[in-house]
C-alpha cells in the first residue's frame, strides 16, 4: 500500500511542444474511483505561463475549462499539490485531463512524493503516452491468480514490458488464493508479461516459472 505524503508532484519529462506543458485537470483520490481530495491545500509549479494559467487552475474541479500552462522554462516541468502540515494523504489514484490541444499534453511523466518538499521519492512512471484533445487518462491494472500444480500460495510474481524486456514491478501472490495485482499501469495492448516463480524460501528444487504472455491490462474499477 502507498503511504500518506504531504506533497504530491507530477514531473513532466516530455511533451510534443518544445517549450510548454499543459494539464487541464488533476484529481487526487484516496480510494479507487473516489472523490477528489484536493481543495484546501496549495498548488504550485516549476513555472506558470501567466496568472491566468496558474497551477491552481489544474485543481479547480471545473471540468477542464481552466488549465495550468508552464512557462517555456525550466524543463522538466512540474506541478504539485501540498496538502499542508499534518494533512498528509494516501493517494491511491490520480486522474489527469490533458490539453485541448494535444501538442501541449505530457507524453512522459512521473509521480513523486515528499514529506518536506525537499526530499522526493518517485512512486510511478509513465512513458510513451499519447492523447486525444481534452482526454482524461484512465488507470489500468493486471490481476490474476497463480498456483503450483493446482495449489495456490505465496509466490514471487514479476511484471515485464514484453517489448523491451524491462522488469517493471515485483510482488508476491496472496497465500490464500494465489491472487496478485499490478495497479496504475499505462495501457499497452498485449504488451505485458507476468512470470511467477517457486518461492525459494519454501522450495529446495530450482525455480520453476509460470508465464502469462501477451497480457493487456484492464481499466481499474
Amino acid at each position: 500500500a502507498m503511504s500518506a505524503y504531504r506533497y504530491w508532484r507530477i514531473v513532466i519529462t516530455a511533451q510534443p511542444d518544445e517549450n510548454y506543458a499543459v494539464l487541464a485537470e488533476i484529481e487526487l483520490h484516496t480510494s479507487v474511483g473516489g472523490a477528489d481530495v484536493t481543495g484546501s491545500g496549495t498548488a504550485s509549479a516549476s513555472s506558470e505561463f501567466s496568472s491566468t494559467y496558474a497551477a491552481a487552475k489544474a485543481f479547480a474541479n471545473d471540468g477542464g475549462s481552466t488549465y495550468w500552462s508552464s512557462g517555456s522554462s525550466p524543463k522538466p516541468h512540474w506541478i504539485q499539490y501540498d496538502f499542508g502540515a499534518g494533512a498528509a494523504q494516501e493517494i491511491v489514484e490520480y486522474v489527469l485531463t490533458g490539453s485541448g490541444t494535444t501538442t501541449y499534453s505530457p507524453t512522459a511523466w512521473c509521480i513523486a512524493v515528499s514529506q518536506d518538499g525537499l526530499y522526493w521519492t518517485v512512486v510511478n512512471v509513465w512513458a510513451s503516452q499519447s492523447w486525444t484533445a481534452g482526454e482524461t487518462k484512465t488507470h489500468y491494472w493486471i490481476h490474476h491468480t497463480v498456483d503450483r500444480l493446482g495449489v495456490p500460495g505465496r509466490y514471487p510474481v514479476r511484471l515485464y514490458d514484453r517489448t523491451s524486456g524491462e522488469l517493471l514491478r515485483e510482488s508476491k501472490s496472496a497465500e490464500a488464493d494465489g491472487a496478485y495485482q499490478f495497479e496504475f499501469l499505462p495501457y499497452l495492448e498485449r504488451g505485458y508479461q507476468v512470470i511467477a516463480l517457486d518461492d525459494p524460501a519454501t522450495r529446495s528444487d530450482p525455480k520453476n516459472a509460470a508465464i502469462a504472455d501477451l497480457m493487456t491490462p484492464e481499466a481499474m474499477p
